[in-house]
């Protein structure tokens, strides 16, 4: 199955341990019960990261890479 995630949605402010999946600016439930959902049907999940939050990014559209690789790379290790 592959799963659409929202990195603008899933953190719309700049979490302060970014690659930390704990920390409070991330909200993960849906992307969670999605992922328990295909496994418990067997199913393998491709996770596909879309949309620059404006705190990664200058304040521009979501279709506009982020300022600094290194947000994007923190993000990717806390999913």
């Amino acid at each position: 199955m592959r799963l659409l995630v929202h990195w603008n949605q899933t953190a719309p402010r700049r979490p302060a341990r970014a690659s930390d999946p704990f920390d409070p600016a991330y909200n993960f439930r849906d992307i969670d019960d999605a992922i328990r959902t295909a496994q418990e049907s067997d199913m393998e999940v491709l996770l596909t990261v879309f949309g620059t939050p404006r705190w990664a990014n200058g304040g521009r559209a979501p279709n506009v890479m982020p300022k600094r690789l290194g947000d994007l790379t923190a993000f990717a290790r806390a999913i």
